[in-house]
C-alpha cells in the first residue's frame, strides 16, 4: 500500500494509559483500523484488527491477523472511529500503554479521491437522463387497414414522429408538434410540406402515441400486411415564441434532453435563430416547408464551414459558408446565411440537438473494412443509430433495438430513400453497453474512410 489522500492512513502514535487516550487524525472517517505496539521490550501483543461491521462505536470487537485466536471484545481495548480518524478510548496496554509507540494502518470508509471510489451504484453520478426511453421510443406494428388507427406504447406524448413502411418502398413521413399534427415532411426527397389524409399521414398526438389515417395503397400508414416503424422524440408540446436571435422563431424544447423543434419565417439574409436549448447544439437538421428544397445538416464533426444533406447520397460539402455562415452554434443561437435553406417567404423547419451524456451522442469514426470493425464510444447503448459516410454514393443508414433487439443488428432503413428494409448484406453491427461495434465490411458503414453518426 501507498497512503491516498481521503483514501488510506499509515502512521504511529504515542500512547497515554488513559480512557480519553489519543486522537489519530487519518483525514477521513476509517473503515477498518489495524494497531501494533511496535517496541522490542513487548513482543507478546498481537495485531488488533477494529472495522465498522463489526462492534459499535466506540468498537472493542478484535479480531487478530497474527493470531488462531477467535474474535473478542476485551474490554480495556476500545477505540472510536471519528469523522476525521480514531480515538483510543481504553487504558489496556496493548494498544494505548503509556509512553508506549503504535504503529496503525487505515482504510477509508467513504473515499474521497474521485478516481479511487468504490465501483458501485452510489458512487456513480446521477445522470442527468436516468431512462432514455422517457425522451426517446421506437415502435412498431402490423398495419390492419384500419382508418383511423390509434398506435400507443411510445411512453409519453411525442412531438417529433419519424415514420416508415418497413415492407414496401415508401417515403419516410415526418411530422412534428410545431408544424401540427397531419403535416407531413419527407427525409427521403426536396417535396414541400404535405397535409394529405388521402396518402397517409398522422392526424393527431395522443398521451401514449398518435393516430394515422390513409387509404392510399402507394403512400399507406397502416396497409394490412404491412409492418411499421415510428421513431418518437420528446420536445415540448407546441412551442413559444423565441426572440434571442435576429429572426424570432417558434421553439418547441426539452433541454433536459437536448432537443428542440424550431420553426422561423426565412429572410433571404444572415441571421441568427433561437434554438432554446441553453447549450450549443451538435446536430442540426434544417427544411423549408413551403417549397421543394435539400435538407440541411449540420453535424459538430463537419463543423460549420460545410454542410451535408439528409436526403442525398452526396458526401460533405465542405468548405462552403453559404449554409451556417461558417459560425458554429452558440448556447442561444445558430446561424442562417443568404444561401441554404434560408430564402425569403419561405418557413422553415429545424430540428436541434445537444449532446446530453449518456443520452445521445453526435460524432464520427474512421472505418476499416474488416469484419473486425472500429468500436465507438458513446457511453451508452444505442437504442437508434445513424451513420452516412462522407462520400458520394452512400446512405444514411438507421438502426434501432426496436426493429432488432439483439445482437448482431443487420436490419436497416435509409432516410434519404424510400427503399424498403434491408437485413444482413456485410452491414452488422453489435449494440453494447457503452457504444457500438461494426461487424460487418459493407462500404456504406465501414470501409476506409470517414463516417458521422448521430446517436440515442
Amino acid at each position: 500500500w501507498t497512503e491516498k489522500t481521503g483514501v488510506s492512513k499509515f502512521g504511529e502514535y504515542t500512547g497515554n494509559g488513559s480512557s480519553d487516550g489519543p486522537v489519530v487524525s487519518c483525514g477521513f472517517r476509517p473503515a477498518m483500523v489495524m494497531i501494533k505496539w511496535y517496541e522490542s521490550v513487548n513482543t507478546s501483543e498481537s495485531w488488533h484488527m477494529y472495522d465498522n461491521k463489526r462492534g459499535g462505536n466506540p468498537n472493542n470487537t478484535v479480531l487478530f491477523p497474527d493470531a488462531t485466536a477467535d474474535e473478542e471484545s476485551p474490554s480495556d481495548r476500545y477505540i472510536q472511529f471519528t469523522s476525521d480518524g480514531f480515538q483510543l478510548k481504553s487504558s489496556g496496554q496493548a494498544i494505548n500503554r503509556s509512553g508506549a509507540k503504535f504503529v496503525f494502518m487505515a482504510w477509508a470508509a467513504t473515499f474521497t479521491a474521485g478516481d479511487l471510489k468504490a465501483l458501485y451504484t452510489a458512487n456513480l453520478p446521477a445522470p442527468t437522463v436516468k431512462d432514455g426511453s422517457e425522451y426517446f421510443n421506437t415502435i412498431l406494428w402490423a398495419g390492419d387497414n384500419a382508418n383511423p388507427r390509434t398506435l400507443t406504447g411510445v411512453g409519453f406524448q411525442p412531438d417529433w414522429v419519424w415514420l416508415k413502411d418497413r415492407t414496401q418502398s415508401t417515403n419516410h413521413r415526418l411530422v412534428d408538434a410545431v408544424r401540427g399534427a397531419g403535416n407531413t415532411l419527407k427525409s427521403n426527397n426536396t417535396s414541400s410540406e404535405t397535409s394529405s389524409e388521402v396518402a397517409g399521414t398522422i392526424t393527431a398526438f395522443t398521451s401514449d402515441g398518435f393516430t394515422v389515417e390513409g387509404t392510399s395503397t402507394v403512400e399507406g400508414v397502416n396497409l394490412s400486411g404491412d409492418n411499421f416503424v415510428a421513431w418518437n422524440w420528446l420536445a415540448g408540446g407546441s412551442g413559444s415564441s423565441n426572440t434571442n436571435g435576429t429572426i424570432t422563431s417558434t421553439v418547441s424544447v426539452n433541454a433536459t434532453a437536448g432537443f428542440s423543434i424550431v420553426q422561423f419565417d426565412g429572410t433571404g439574409a444572415n441571421g441568427s435563430i433561437g434554438h432554446g436549448l441553453g447549450v450549443a447544439p451538435s446536430f442540426i437538421v434544417a427544411k423549408s416547408k413551403t417549397h421543394a428544397d435539400n435538407w440541411f445538416v449540420y453535424h459538430s464533426a463537419i463543423g460549420a464551414n460545410g454542410y451535408i444533406m439528409l436526403n442525398q447520397q452526396a458526401g460533405t460539402d465542405s468548405p462552403n459558408s453559404t449554409v451556417w455562415q461558417n459560425v458554429s452554434p452558440t448556447s442561444t443561437v445558430f446561424y442562417a446565411s443568404t444561401g441554404g435553406y434560408n430564402d425569403s417567404g419561405d418557413t422553415i423547419i429545424a430540428y436541434c440537438f445537444a449532446e446530453v451524456e449518456g443520452y445521445s451522442k453526435f460524432g464520427s469514426y474512421t472505418g476499416n473494412g474488416s469484419s473486425n470493425g472500429p468500436f465507438v464510444y458513446t457511453g451508452f447503448k444505442p437504442a437508434w443509430l445513424m451513420v452516412k459516410k462522407n462520400a458520394a454514393s452512400t446512405d444514411w443508414k438507421i438502426y434501432d433495438t426496436g426493429r432488432e433487439p439483439y445482437n448482431v443488428v443487420s436490419a436497416r432503413l435509409a432516410a434519404n430513400t424510400s427503399a424498403s428494409e434491408l437485413s444482413g448484406n456485410a452491414q452488422e453491427i453489435d449494440f453494447v453497453s457503452n457504444g457500438f461495434k461494426f461487424r460487418g465490411t459493407n462500404g456504406d458503414q465501414n470501409s476506409s474512410g470517414t463516417f458521422y453518426y448521430v446517436a440515442f
